[in-house]
């Protein structure tokens, strides 16, 4: 069974397939993943060049311009797949879309990306909606949803993200996952004025995840970055 779930990951990642058409396409050829994804590419290519006019006619629908949907598109786009454009599984379709900017999904990558997931209007994709939201369960999934939303979030002409906009992805993604999640973005907001570096965005998670919240296995001459010393000092202050 864990064999199979690799086999059935490792097809997803080579063909952006359905783990449904993966796990279908591998029983089917005796789970060898190389003569599976070779007839998946074979027999899709016919019908890729009809998705590809399905999708591009489905982006006109939603175009802000003819290169691209913002953020009025963006609106539209989220009441018809009745989600909050806030709601997490937009930034998994972000992902999965290999969108480069919040709120833009340039021609090219809503294109691309929906003719890659196989849906073709906005109903299609709404069925599929929670096929992707439970695709955050996975924790090598969620680590990498939760490592592109740094760049996704960041203004392009900077390296690091600003921390009011770390702190709304922090609640976002981090809610149920990160006990000291109130008090973390507490202290940044109080306390770092700087751009969050993406070194210290992905050990967060790290953090969140294997330090408990009394932080008692907290080893403070491990490689975390000097912000995270400061919080668990910080923490540990308001205790005594």
């Amino acid at each position: 069974k864990e064999k199979e779930k690799q086999k059935v990951q490792e097809f997803v990642t080579l063909t952006h397939a359905s783990s449904d058409v993966a796990a279908k396409l591998l029983a089917q050829f005796k789970w060898d993943v190389a003569t599976a994804t070779g007839y998946y590419f074979d027999h899709h290519q016919a019908k890729e060049k009809t998705d590809t006019k399905a999708a591009e006619k489905w982006f006109g629908q939603y175009k802000d311009t003819d290169d691209a949907i913002g953020v009025e598109g963006m609106v539209k786009f989220c009441g018809d797949l009745a989600v909050d454009p806030s709601d997490p599984v937009m930034l998994v379709l972000a992902f999965r879309l290999n969108a480069e900017t919040a709120c833009v999904f340039t021609k090219k990558e809503f294109v691309d990306g929906m003719s890659a997931l196989g849906v073709k209007s906005t109903a299609e994709l709404k069925q599929r909606l929670p096929e992707l939201r439970a695709t955050l369960k996975d924790p090598d999934t969620f680590k990498k949803v939760y490592q592109y939303a740094f760049g996704f979030s960041k203004n392009p002409s900077q390296k690091g993200l600003e921390v009011e906009m770390a702190v709304g992805m922090w609640q976002l993604l981090l809610k149920d996952r990160f006990e000291l999640l109130d008090s973390w973005c507490a202290f940044m907001t109080e306390n770092h004025k700087k751009t969050v570096p993406k070194d210290t965005w992905n050990l967060l998670l790290e953090f969140a995840t294997t330090i408990k919240s009394d932080l008692s296995n907290y080893d403070a001459d491990g490689a975390w970055p000097c912000v995270i010393d400061e919080f668990v000092e910080y923490q540990r202050s308001k205790k005594t």
